[in-house]
């Protein structure tokens, strides 16, 4: 089996090859989350062994909402004039950028058997909680980013509180 993309190819830009009378377990076996380890750290840390891997006892939903819906507003921004983007506008928010805190944490996960990763996107985090990067808007003179949802970023802010990445 040969894996050309990450996960979310699977859904958005299927690129996998395998035999055809495989692809249905292929398929199934990324889809599942439980063949993933997810992993937190600080953005531009190039110390992959300053990241740290969440155990099993890691709430996996909350973890994949926050990868999965990164993912997805990411291949998002690609799209030009003439794509269909999607709409944000319900999950986006804006906040002055002096309200963003110094840290940069990413969350993202990588495939057991080592062929599947997603990207390390830095997240936004305030003292209200933890957002997907989105743009800094010199008119308005606010950075618009995207809300995981509050039970989402609470977990975030808990584990990378707990993992000592800030206090």
């Amino acid at each position: 089996m040969y894996c050309a993309q990450n996960k979310e190819a699977l859904y958005w830009d299927p690129a996998i090859y395998c035999k055809k009378n495989e692809f249905d377990a292929v398929y199934q076996y990324y889809a599942d989350s439980e063949h993933f380890d997810y992993n937190i750290g600080l953005y531009g840390d190039s110390n992959e062994d300053g990241h740290v891997r969440l155990g099993v006892d890691a709430d996996r939903e909350l973890l994949e909402r926050a990868v999965s819906l990164n993912m997805q507003i990411d291949a998002e921004q690609g799209k030009g004039l003439f794509d269909q983007k999607g709409d944000w506008s319900e999950i986006q928010v804006g906040f002055p950028f002096e309200d963003c805190l110094s840290v940069q944490p990413v969350v993202y996960r990588v495939s057991k058997d080592g062929y599947f990763t997603t990207i390390r996107n830095a997240r936004i985090v305030t003292r209200d909680g933890i957002y997907i990067s989105g743009i800094y808007d010199a008119e308005a003179e606010e950075y618009a980013a995207y809300s995981v949802g509050e039970a989402c970023s609470d977990y975030l802010m808990r584990l990378l509180t707990e993992n000592g990445f800030f206090s």
